[in-house]
């Protein structure tokens, strides 16, 4: 095989494949050891060839840690990667150049994740090129990035609730759009996730606190709350309780109200900048979040506008209730 592949015998290691060795009519023999070209190649040329010589290494070698830090290491002192370079320097068509695939595949494909294992908590997201695709999709990476990000720079509990839209503008802007699709643009919510440890009260992120003690964002929202919660008739109603996916723009929606009642369920949404010159992106989105809230089958969508609410008061939001079938107490009051 090895002549008809015109392959050196020193190459043996790094260009013998199990697909060659397929072709070539082994795999009866391959499955005596385990289908793994190293262990055949070993067993046919003992003390020939070392592990480092491979590119595909044994099964369960890349979960030994000690493994993983060897080859990084050496990779970086072989190149001469100074220490502060190693983010940029590790990108996935590196690793695939050194024959490192098996290593990407058991990191999901994240040189982020690789070097986070070897190095815990020296860099952080930023200083690497880029994040692989779903890396956000993980709340652990979406923790260690803030908590990381913090500790360089030196910003502790009492900072935290000011890490806003304006601050992540100015000084990080990458970190907008992952708040945007995980955390409704609700940016404490991602403080509230990652530091588990502090206890924050509402008031410091300016939140507001509805009479049954759910958390509003705005004062609109609380007087649209605390109605909902005296008027709604032996219903339920949660705000920000659950989440729903739009796969297609890779969003995360957390709906402002679900209210059940009798059996039915309701998305309720107050989307109080649409239509501001000022948040092009929110109009945008809110659109998007319509239009995947009407495919739910499960749920009934009832929106609130701000001229609804602002020129219109209760009156309006008890039309829309009742239009969508929601049992309120007839009594309720219809002014502000």
């Amino acid at each position: 095989m090895l002549r008809k592949e015109k392959i050196r015998f020193e190459d043996v290691p790094k260009k013998v494949t199990q697909q060659m060795l397929i072709k070539h009519r082994f795999s009866a023999a391959l499955k005596h050891h385990r289908n793994s070209p190293l262990e055949f190649i070993q067993c046919l040329f003992p003390d020939q060839f070392s592990l480092d010589d491979f590119h595909t290494k044994p099964n369960g070698y890349w979960k030994d840690i000690k493994n993983v830090r060897q080859v990084i290491i050496d990779l970086i002192e072989r190149e001469g990667v100074a220490e502060q370079d190693v983010p940029r320097f590790m990108t996935k068509q590196r690793l695939m150049a050194e024959g490192l695939t098996g290593l990407l595949h058991e990191y999901h494909g994240s040189p982020i994740e690789i070097i986070e294992a070897v190095f815990p908590g020296k860099y952080d997201v930023t200083e690497f090129q880029r994040v692989p695709n779903q890396h956000w999709h993980s709340p652990q990476n979406r923790v260690q990035a803030l908590r990381t990000f913090c500790a360089k720079r030196g910003i502790g509990r009492e900072e935290l609730p000011r890490l806003n839209r304006a601050y992540f503008r100015k000084h990080f802007p990458r970190f907008i759009s992952m708040v945007d699709r995980h955390y409704d643009s609700k940016f404490y919510r991602w403080i509230m996730e990652s530091f588990p440890e502090y206890t924050f009260q509402p008031e410091e992120f300016n939140l507001l606190v509805g009479i049954d003690g759910q958390l509003c964002d705005s004062k609109e929202e609380l007087e649209i709350h605390n109605f909902l919660i005296r008027e709604v008739v032996d219903g339920k109603v949660e705000r920000e309780g659950c989440r729903f996916v739009n796969q297609e723009y890779d969003e995360v929606y957390i709906p402002d109200w679900v209210i059940e009642q009798n059996g039915r369920k309701w998305i309720v949404e107050y989307f109080g900048l649409y239509g501001s010159t000022r948040y092009k992106w929110y109009t945008e989105k809110a659109d998007r979040k319509m239009q995947f809230y009407h495919s739910l089958a499960d749920y009934t969508l009832i929106v609130i506008m701000p001229d609804d609410f602002r020129e219109k008061g209760f009156q309006r939001i008890v039309s829309l209730l009742i239009s969508n079938g929601i049992q309120i107490n007839v009594h309720c009051s219809l002014e502000r």
